[in-house]
C-alpha cells in the first residue's frame, strides 16, 4: 500500500500507512534557517560568522539599524547598493539567503572588517 500524504495547513505534514499516522513539523525556525545557510555558504568561517550575525542583528532578517544597516548580516545600504539585483533593494536584503550571499562577497573581498564595530560582542 501506498503512503497518502495530506497537507493540512503549510506547518504539518500526516503521513497515514495502514494503521499507523506519523507527523512531521515541515517549518523551520527563522534562527535555524539563518545558521543553517551561514555554516553552508561561509564554510569552515560558519561559527565565526553565525557569532558576527548574532552579535550584528540576533540573527533576525528584517533588522534595519539607524546607520541603514540591513538584515541578518546588517549590509550597509549606501555602500553596497550596487550589489544588489533588484530594484527593491530593502526586500532584497530581507531574504535571508541574498542578505548571507552578499556578506560572503564582503567577507572574501575584506575579511571581517565591514563588521569590526561589533567586534568586541564577536570576538
Amino acid at each position: 500500500m501506498i503512503p497518502a500524504i495530506i497537507n493540512l495547513d503549510h506547518e504539518q505534514l500526516f503521513t497515514r500507512t495502514y494503521e499507523q499516522v506519523t507527523v512531521t513539523t515541515t517549518r523551520e525556525t527563522t534562527t535555524h534557517k539563518v545558521t543553517r545557510l551561514t555554516y553552508q555558504y561561509f564554510g569552515g568561517n560558519g561559527a565565526k560568522a553565525v557569532r558576527v550575525f548574532k552579535c550584528e542583528s540576533g540573527l533576525r532578517p528584517a533588522v534595519v539599524s539607524h546607520t541603514n544597516d540591513h538584515g541578518v548580516a546588517q549590509i550597509n545600504l549606501p555602500s553596497h547598493s550596487a550589489k544588489i539585483p533588484a530594484d527593491d533593494k530593502v526586500a532584497w536584503l530581507k531574504v535571508p539567503e541574498n542578505n548571507i550571499k552578499l556578506a560572503l562577497q564582503l567577507f572574501m573581498a575584506s575579511g571581517w572588517n565591514p563588521w569590526r564595530s561589533s567586534q568586541e560582542c564577536w570576538e
